[in-house]
């Protein structure tokens, strides 16, 4: 393992030995992301992206980020693209920060010193006007970007951060385009040369007439001691019924003597329904499931008795595809197309999937990953044959550039007070769409008239503010939003006020404004 790179300022040095002399004797040293990140300046003013294999160390020059800023004073804003993760996150940050830190989870942006949230929640906070004192934001796992349901909000976080003028760090191990977005950053870029350090074995299995729950757990019962396993469906209904199924067909050990009746009780509000007593049969044969329709205490639970390593067969929808540490060493994708859509999955997601696997380099050192399919395109789609390292992942894109996306965009900004041409047009310069837009147009336009995405976009704007004006949505083009400056403290019954009132008279308002605007 390489040592903390002596290129760097000695404080810096001394802050990263400080951390791995916190770590387990197994962390006392860097991996070859970690040291490349550190060397390439991560530690210095200004944004950076890196970009690694999972289970390669990323959160830790996040932590390595975060701890440098407690230091100079700032505050810091910790995203993550999904609610289920903020708790998660939250207790990991808490448990490395010092006790006069103080950290908070989705709330509390007026008095936090660092705030563990999802971008929406981070971006409504900044354009309302009272999340401006964070300097230095943390951006993980953003390539959820991609998602059609998430990345619109994770633009606009992002693009929040850049308006704001925030020091950025950006960790991701899926991004097809790394280059293009380290120049919407506005970042550093280091793409990390090491490989997976547990490599994944891709075995297409071809899915046959027999009911699927069955073939499923006979491809379990050929590879036991490939286990544990982490199964991937495209529905809530799928992973619950394929749980059962082969639970029927399957007997694990679970070697432990404990009374799961009694543990979802605790973790529920409620009385146990017959969901809840079908899903304790499952965990007292070590199978269960786990989406986002389970209570919070539920999946806490079945996160935690896998971590242990007493449920051997987790079947699962999207919520564990991403920050979760699995200790499996096996997955199946169930799915390659997702059944409302009838279309295969992102290839980011497929390796975002399969990445749950092997992360433990103790543990394991090979891993695996089965994927059902029926369809031969699914050959040439995700590149069985071709290492996870150097698959083509598509590229990321603006969620805006769609005509509806912007003017929901501008409505938010007017609702939040962003009343005038330059304040909309200066927001929208920091997303992802105009920095697309700019890199549309020829150097030689560049040099002669600066960076215009084109007349077409500021017109859009104007066009929309102009409408907004005529449904009495706005009333003022000359007078600005006085955003807070960092450091200041807007009193939280403000902020509560603001929170609660803004959501009250949007609904009418954006009927009337987007009416006004069709056709």
């Amino acid at each position: 393992m390489p040592p903390v790179p002596d290129n760097i300022a000695q404080p810096d040095q001394d802050l990263i030995q400080e951390l791995l002399d916190q770590k387990s004797p197994e962390f006392t040293d860097l991996t070859v992301t970690q040291y490349e990140a550190f060397e390439d300046g991560v530690l210095n003013d200004g944004n950076h992206l890196l970009v690694a294999e999972t289970g390669n160390g990323k959160t830790f020059v996040a932590e390595a980020v975060t701890k440098k800023a407690l230091q100079d004073g700032d505050n810091v804003a910790y995203l993550v693209p999904s609610v289920a993760l903020v708790g998660e996150k939250h207790a990991t940050v808490s448990a490395w920060t010092p006790e006069s830190v103080t950290v908070n989870k989705g709330h509390g942006y007026t008095e936090a010193d660092v705030v563990v949230a999802t971008f929406e929640s981070f971006f409504e906070a900044v354009v309302r006007g009272y999340a401006d004192r964070f300097d230095t934001v943390i951006l993980d796992d953003f390539h959820e970007i991609y998602s059609s349901q998430r990345g619109p909000n994770i633009e606009k976080g992002i693009s929040a951060a850049i308006n704001g003028d925030m020091e950025i760090l950006g960790i991701s191990a899926t991004v097809g385009n790394p280059h293009t977005i380290a120049r919407w950053l506005d970042a550093d870029l280091t793409i990390s040369s090491e490989d997976r350090a547990v490599p994944i074995e891709e075995r297409p299995i071809e899915k046959t007439d027999e009911k699927y729950a069955r073939q499923i757990a006979q491809l379990i019962q050929d590879h036991r001691e490939k286990g544990p396993f982490l199964v991937f469906n495209d529905t809530t209904r799928n992973a619950e019924a394929r749980a059962r199924g082969v639970a029927d067909e399957l007997t694990f050990d679970i070697g432990n003597d404990i009374d799961f009746r009694a543990k979802v009780n605790e973790a529920i509000k409620t009385e146990l329904t017959d969901t809840h007593e079908t899903l304790i049969e499952l965990l007292n044969n070590g199978v269960a499931y786990h989406h986002s329709r389970l209570e919070r205490g539920v999946k806490d639970l079945i996160e935690e008795y896998t971590e242990k390593g007493v449920i051997k067969c987790v079947f699962c929808t999207t919520t564990l595809s991403y920050g979760f540490d699995s200790p499996v060493q096996s997955v199946i994708v169930a799915d390659l197309k997702r059944n409302w859509e009838g279309g295969f999955i992102g290839v980011y997601e497929y390796v975002q999937w399969i990445g749950r696997a092997g992360r433990d380099a103790d543990e394991y050192d090979q891993a695996y990953a089965f994927l059902m399919y029926n369809d031969e395109e699914a050959f040439e789609k995700f590149q069985f044959d071709t290492r996870v390292e150097e698959k083509d992942i598509e590229d990321v894109t603006s969620h805006l550039s769609r005509q509806i996306a912007l003017r929901w965009l501008v409505l938010e900004l007017v609702n939040y007070g962003w009343e005038t041409d330059t304040e909309v047009i200066q927001f929208i310069r920091s997303t992802l769409f105009w920095s697309e837009s700019v890199e549309q147009v020829p150097d030689y336009i560049r040099d002669d008239v600066g960076e215009q995405p084109g007349e077409d976009i500021r017109d859009e704007i104007k066009t929309m503010l102009s409408g907004s004006r005529t449904t009495g949505y706005c009333t003022s083009r000359s007078g600005s939003r006085k955003p807070m400056t960092r450091g200041t403290r807007r009193p939280t019954s403000e902020a509560h006020s603001l929170s609660t009132n803004t959501a009250i008279g949007s609904t009418t308002a954006s009927k009337a404004f987007c009416n006004s605007q069709s056709g």
